[in-house]
C-alpha cells in the first residue's frame, strides 16, 4: 500500500492489520472501503496511534467520522452501528479484548507476588453508549476464557456504583464501560483496583506494559474463540441495595428531608443516573420532578449537542421545567452519573448554572458548618480532618480548609488521585491503630463492622478524616465507600444544603452571598481548544513542549512570579508526598492572578484552568468585584487562546 497523503507509520499499521489472516471479514472490507473512497484524512485518523491509557483509561471514538458500509451493516433502532469503527486509536473490539487481557494478566502476577492463588476477580458495569453492553461482552467473555472469575450488571449501571462494588465484593480489578460526557461518537474503557478507584502506578504502568507486548494476531486468535462462560455471574441485586444505604450515609442529618422537601427538578441526560436516581430520592422522602424527554436511556443522546450538563444549552430543559413548576434547584447527571452539575435561582429570579468549582465551595463550606454543629469535628479544628481537591480546582476551598481549621491537601487532575489519599489515609490507619476495617475471610474481602460514626472517630483518632472531595470538572464524594466521584451522593448533599437552608429562610443563592463576603470572590474561567486527529495530537504536544523550553515572564503586562513544571518529579503534596510526574504547568502571576495548562487525558484537547481572586470590602459591592474579576479573566483567556495558536505552530 503506498499512498503520499498518509504517513509512513499510518500505512505501516494498516498493512499489518491487512496481512493478518484472522482479521474478520467486516474489518478488512472497511479498511478496502475506505482506501477506494480515498478517505486518508479519514484514515490517518483512524490509524495515527496505538490507543493509550490516559487519565481515565482508554477513550476513543467507536464511530468514524466517515463510516463505511461494511460498519454500519444494520444499524440498531438507537442508531448503533453493526461494527465499532476499525482502527488502533479507535475503541473497538480488538482493543477491548486487549486491554481486558493485560489487565487480567497484570491481575494474576499481582495476586502470585501475595502468595494467593485464587482466580482473579472481575466486576464490570457499562453505561448506555454505543456498543456499552457488546465491549460488557468482550470483556466478560475474554476474562473467563483465561480463568477468571466475573461479576457484571445486567442492564447500564453508573460508575459510581461500579467503585463500590469492587470494594464491596473484594475484587481484584473492575471495569467500566463508559466515555463519560464524551460526544455521543465516543466510548471508554475504565480500569479499578481493588480499593475501588481508577488504576494509578504502579498498577496502571504495569498493565501498560502488557498491553504492548499483546500482538494483534494473538487478539484476532482469542476473538475467533470467545464463549459465554460459567464463570461470568450476575450481581446479586442484594450489593445494589448495599449502594443505596451508601449513598445515603452521605447526608449529615438523615431524616432532613422530612422536616423540609426541596422542590427539585433532575435530568439523567439520557444516562444510567434515573436507575438510582428512582429509588433513591424517594427513599429519602423527596419526589423530584423529571424532565421526562431526557429520562429514556438513548446513546444519541438526541435532546442535547452534547451530555455535559456543565453546559447551559445541555440544561436548557431542565432549566424550562423548573420555571413552568416554580423550582429552585434544577440537577443534571452526566451519562454514566459520576458528575452532578447544578442550577440555583439566583437573586433576578433566573436559574444560574454553577460551576463545579462554586459548588464544591459551597458543599465544602456547609458541610462544614453542619459537621461543627453536630460536634462530628471540634470548633476550633483537627489537622486530622481533610478536604481533598486537585490542583486545577478553586483556591476557595484551601481557604475554607483554612478558616475551619482542616487541612487541605492537593492532587493531580483525575478523581483516582483523591482515591489514592483515601487508600493513604487507610492503610495510615491500619499501621497506626493495628487494626484494619478489612479482614479476609475464604476467598474475599470483607468489611468489619463498623458504623458511620464509629469509623469517623477511628479516623481522626489514628489518621485521617476524609470531609470532603471536589474537582473542577462536576466531581463530588465525603465518603470513603466509594472511591470515585459520584453523582448520586452529590445529588443528595446538595438537597441537604438546600433544605437545611431553606429552614433558616435562606437561599444558595444566599449562602453563596456570604461565603464570598467571608472569603472574598474567587472567579475561575476553563480554555478548551479542541485539537482532533494526528494533527491535532501533534499541536497539543507542541503547546506542551513550548511551554516547557519557553516559559512566560510575563502575561498581560504582570510578570510571572512563580512557574511550575509537574513534569519535574520534584514537587511534594501537603501531606509531604511525591507528585506524579505529569505534562502540567502552573503559572503564577504578580497580579495573583494564576492559570494551568496541561492536554486532557481524555478528549483531545488542550486545557486551561484560569484563576483570579479579590478581597471584598465592606464598603465594596459583592457585584462590581465580582465583574472586576471576570473581566481580567476574559482578558486572559483571550491571551492564552491567541498565544496558544503561536505555540502550537512551532515543535
Amino acid at each position: 500500500m503506498e499512498n503520499s497523503f498518509l504517513k509512513q507509520e499510518v500505512v505501516d499499521r494498516i498493512q499489518a492489520w491487512l496481512q493478518e489472516p484472522q482479521l474478520p471479514s467486516w474489518a478488512r472490507n472497511s479498511l478496502e472501503e475506505l482506501q477506494q473512497e480515498e478517505a486518508w484524512e479519514e484514515l490517518q485518523d483512524r490509524f495515527y496511534r496505538e490507543l493509550c491509557f490516559g487519565t481515565g483509561g482508554l477513550r476513543g471514538r467507536t464511530i468514524g467520522k466517515v463510516s463505511p458500509h461494511a460498519e454500519r451493516g444494520t444499524p440498531s433502532a438507537q442508531g448503533t452501528p453493526e461494527h465499532p469503527g476499525i482502527g488502533t486509536a479507535y475503541l473497538n473490539d480488538f482493543n477491548i479484548i486487549r486491554a481486558t487481557l493485560a489487565l487480567y494478566r497484570y491481575s494474576l502476577s499481582f495476586l502470585r507476588a501475595e502468595k494467593n492463588t485464587d482466580a482473579p476477580i472481575l466486576v464490570v458495569a457499562h453505561d448506555v453508549r454505543h456498543f456499552s453492553s457488546y465491549f460488557c461482552q468482550l470483556v466478560t467473555q475474554t476474562w473467563a476464557s483465561q480463568g477468571g472469575i466475573c461479576y457484571k450488571f445486567n442492564s447500564p449501571r453508573s460508575t459510581p456504583q461500579l467503585s463500590f462494588t469492587v470494594r464491596e465484593l473484594g475484587a481484584t480489578t473492575g471495569v467500566v464501560i463508559t466515555a463519560s460526557h464524551n460526544p455521543s461518537h465516543d466510548n471508554g474503557y475504565k480500569a479499578y483496583f481493588r480499593d475501588g478507584a481508577q488504576m494509578i502506578d504502579p498498577h496502571a504502568s504495569a498493565v501498560i506494559r502488557h498491553y504492548q507486548s499483546i500482538s494483534l494476531g494473538e487478539v484476532l486468535d482469542l476473538l475467533s474463540r470467545l464463549k459465554p462462560s460459567s464463570a461470568i455471574q450476575d450481581i446479586d441485586p442484594e450489593l445494589e441495595e448495599r449502594y443505596l444505604e451508601a449513598v445515603q450515609e452521605n447526608l449529615l442529618e438523615q431524616d432532613i428531608f422530612r422536616r423540609h422537601a426541596p422542590k427539585i427538578v433532575y435530568t439523567p441526560i439520557h444516562g444510567t443516573g434515573m436507575h438510582i436516581a428512582k429509588t433513591l430520592w424517594p427513599q429519602c422522602g423527596i419526589e423530584p420532578i423529571y424532565v421526562d424527554e431526557q429520562v429514556a436511556q438513548d446513546p444519541r443522546f438526541p435532546t442535547v449537542m452534547s451530555p455535559n450538563p456543565e453546559y447551559a444549552a445541555t440544561m436548557g430543559m431542565a432549566i424550562q421545567k423548573a420555571d413552568e413548576r416554580a423550582c429552585d434547584l434544577i440537577i443534571g447527571t452526566d451519562p454514566d452519573a459520576d458528575r452532578m452539575a447544578i442550577g440555583i435561582r439566583n437573586h433576578q429570579g433566573k436559574i444560574e448554572l454553577l460551576s463545579g468549582n462554586t459548588t464544591a465551595a459551597l458543599l465544602a463550606e456547609f458541610r462544614l458548618q453542619k459537621m461543627k454543629r453536630m460536634g462530628w469535628i471540634p470548633d476550633e479544628g483537627t489537622p486530622h480532618a481533610v478536604l481533598i481537591k486537585t490542583f486545577v480546582t478553586t483556591p476557595l476551598l484551601e481557604a475554607i480548609a483554612a478558616h475551619h481549621g482542616i487541612r487541605c491537601i492537593n492532587t493531580l487532575t483525575g478523581f483516582k488521585w483523591i482515591g489514592a489519599k483515601l487508600l493513604r489515609y487507610e492503610h495510615e490507619l491500619c499501621k497506626n491503630e493495628y487494626l484494619t476495617h478489612w479482614r479476609w475471610t475464604g476467598k474475599i474481602l470483607e468489611r468489619l463492622p463498623t458504623g458511620r460514626d464509629a469509623q469517623r472517630k477511628r479516623m481522626l483518632q489514628w489518621s485521617h478524616f476524609f470531609v470532603f472531595g471536589g474537582e473542577e470538572s462536576c466531581g463530588y464524594l465525603a465518603s470513603d465507600r466509594v472511591r470515585d466521584k459520584d453523582a448520586h451522593a452529590a445529588m443528595l448533599m446538595t438537597g441537604e444544603m438546600m433544605a437545611d437552608l431553606a429552614l433558616e429562610g435562606k437561599s444558595i443563592a444566599d449562602f453563596r452571598d456570604v461565603l464570598y463576603r467571608r472569603y472574598g470572590y474567587f472567579g475561575e474561567s476553563v480554555l478548551n481548544i479542541a485539537f482532533d486527529g494526528a494533527e491535532g495530537q501533534q499541536s497539543i504536544q507542541n503547546i506542551l513542549c513550548s511551554y516547557k523550553n519557553s516559559p512566560p515572564s510575563e502575561v498581560l503586562g504582570s510578570s510571572v512570579v512563580q512557574f511550575q513544571d509537574f513534569n519535574s518529579g520534584t514537587i511534594q503534596d501537603e501531606d509531604g508526598d511525591l507528585i506524579p510526574a505529569e505534562n502540567f504547568f502552573f503559572i503564577t502571576l504578580a497580579n495573583r492572578y494564576r492559570f494551568a495548562v496541561r492536554g486532557s487525558g481524555t478528549e483531545p484537547k488542550i486545557k486551561y484552568y484560569l484563576f483570579g481572586q479579590k478581597e471584598i470590602s465592606h464598603q465594596e459591592d459583592l457585584e462590581k468585584v465580582k465583574e472586576e474579576v471576570e473581566h481580567q479573566l476574559a482578558i486572559l483567556k483571550s491571551e492564552l487562546e491567541a498565544d496558544a495558536m503561536r505555540r502550537c505552530q512551532h515543535s
